[in-house]
């Protein structure tokens, strides 16, 4: 609904009074005009000339400009040519009182000077009122929006300072987490007992803290900005390569840093890279020291790589007690070998010395007796074998051979075993089964030891299968025996070192070498070999043999590359 201008009851948008300006150089018509829009709610502002009118203008803000065209100095049109002349007076309507038009051409002149109505005299002070109150009320209404706006922009920037002091509480409190955790990890690489080093892209050290610093012999802060190359020449470059180039992840256990008296600085021995050697032992001269390397790259939040982190784990205490460990086992096993041999020996003289003396209750203790004693020699022997494979100090002596024939040796030999445990055994090997290139008294043992613990652990009454087909380049081997079966999470651990574990979870004589050892052989032979477990049905270990020699190798090279496929 349009608002009208009533001047009893205005609504102002503020409590001041709308102020109109009177310009008349005749105090008179002044008079007149005042008279005729007179009340308490406006404020009406007189003055005498343009000057003075302009003056008023540049003090207070005005609804309305009432002018007389007529007036010395300064007339009508020249006053309001200034009034819009001047950015604040611009937009404030005029309305021109005149006697009369002298001309068209002076009413085209007063609307371009920005006049928005003419009042010939003499006027209507009803016309006049009603042609001033729309002025009026459209000023109300601009200082309406006005305020509303303020308002509006007032509340505005209020939620605006209120996101912003929540933004900026929540960057403090970001900006102190962040700094919290970098105090933190700052912390942890000072005090760390394991070495850390941050690199960038350009391999240039970014952090490092004092214990990895120490294997330079400086202090932490000298090593910033250094390429890390440079400060650590023994470490491996093409894990650090792959992290930034690849994103790849590296670990190396027992990592060996030994000093070469033949050059000029520090090399680094590990396993399996082109750029240096393989890990060195105690007996090595100059060994510093060992340790477990991990590489990994860091990523920025739109997952590009910005660098690397390397952690050193100094492991050599480690690596020396394993060491004399082993050395111990070695030597306590190979001095325990001969006595027990001479007890073996000794009983079976006794046993032939007595045959048909003794009695059945006497001969069945000496028989235990013996049957124990060999079960201590195999486990000494097995012992002995591990640590010169683990050594690398066991020979082979390899030859083309028929395993076929090495399987039936192998069965024929354990005939009275398998009649003994009520077992058959199923053969299924092919007339044209390929020749491979093996150390025959390694291998046989392989497949005794397979065939063993089939026997072991297959209940009576039940068959053995033993099976074998050509691969491109290889030859497979397979023996598959019922029974209990081994749970999955067992398989990745029948492999290991002295791991052992019976279905019915009691006591075989067994130390958990023999599948260690097997790996250790077939392995040395460039071979795979590996079980698939059915629990409650059937269980099949794997072997995967080469079948040709290397060509221009000799028997004694052959031998020499085997033995370095497992250091």
């Amino acid at each position: 609904m349009k608002k009208t201008f009533d001047p009893e009851g205005a609504k102002m948008a503020k409590t001041d009074q709308v102020k109109i300006l009177l310009v008349d150089d005749n105090q008179l018509n002044l008079s007149a005009l005042t008279a005729a829009l007179g009340d308490s709610r406006l404020e009406l502002v007189a003055a005498k000339s343009g000057a003075e009118a302009l003056k008023c203008l540049l003090a207070d803000d005005y609804a309305l400009v009432l002018l007389d065209v007529q007036m010395p100095d300064i007339d009508g049109f020249e006053t309001a040519r200034l009034i819009r002349l001047r950015e604040k007076t611009k937009h404030i309507p005029i309305i021109f009182i005149t006697a009369m038009y002298r001309e068209e051409a002076e009413a085209s002149r007063g609307y371009s000077l920005g006049a928005v109505d003419y009042i010939i005299k003499p006027y209507s002070k009803d016309v006049l009122k009603s042609k001033v109150s729309v002025f009026v009320n459209l000023y109300l209404m601009r200082e309406e929006v006005k305020r509303q706006a303020e308002v509006i922009l007032a509340h505005e920037k209020r939620e605006h300072e209120a996101k912003l002091l929540e933004t900026k509480r929540l960057h403090e409190a970001e900006t102190f987490k962040v700094k919290e955790e970098h105090r933190v990890t700052q912390k942890i690489l000072e005090h760390a007992p394991v070495g850390i080093v941050h690199i960038g892209n350009d391999f240039l050290i970014k952090e490092v803290n004092a214990t990895f610093a120490s294997l330079a012999d400086q202090d932490s802060s000298t090593l910033q900005n250094k390429n890390i190359f440079e400060a650590f020449p023994w470490l491996p470059k093409a894990p650090f390569r792959d992290a930034l180039d690849e994103g790849k992840k590296y670990f190396e256990r027992e990592f060996c840093v030994s000093h070469d008296l033949e050059l000029d600085g520090l090399e680094a021995k590990t396993n399996g890279t082109s750029e240096v050697a393989k890990i060195g032992t105690s007996e090595e001269p100059g060994c510093l020291g060992y340790f477990d390397l991990a590489i990994w790259p860091v990523e920025s939040e739109d997952q590009s790589i910005i660098g690397a982190v390397l952690i050193a784990v100094d492991v050599s205490e480690r690596v020396e007690h394993a060491r004399y460990r082993e050395d111990f086992v070695a030597t306590l096993t190979h001095d325990l070998q001969t006595p027990v041999i001479a007890t073996d020996r000794a009983i079976e003289l006794l046993m032939k010395s007595t045959a048909g003396r003794l009695d059945d209750s006497l001969v069945m203790l000496v028989t235990k007796l013996r049957e124990n004693n060999g079960n201590l020699l195999k486990m000494i022997q097995q012992l002995l074998d591990v640590y010169r494979y683990e050594a690398n100090a066991q020979p082979h002596f390899f030859d083309t051979i028929n395993l076929g024939i090495t399987v039936e040796s192998c069965l024929d030999h354990m005939s009275a075993i398998i009649k003994d445990h009520d077992l058959s055994v199923k053969v299924e090997i092919p007339t044209n089964l390929k020749k491979v290139w093996a150390d025959h008294t390694a291998i046989r043992r392989v497949f005794t030891n397979l065939l063993e613990n089939a026997i072991k652990y297959s209940p009576k009454g039940s068959n053995i299968k033993v099976a074998a087909r050509n691969l491109p380049g290889h030859v497979l081997f397979s023996i598959t025996n019922p029974g209990a079966g081994i749970q999955p999470e067992d398989i990745p651990k029948l492999f290991r070192r002295y791991w052992h574990k019976s279905p019915e979870k009691t006591y075989k004589h067994s130390w958990g070498l023999g599948l260690y050892l097997c790996k250790k052989i077939v392995e040395a032979h460039n071979g795979e070999i590996w079980c698939e477990s059915d629990p409650g049905q059937l269980t099949t270990f794997y072997i995967k043999l080469p079948v040709q020699k290397p060509e221009g190798k000799s028997n004694k090279q052959h031998d020499n590359d085997l033995q370095a496929t497992t250091h």
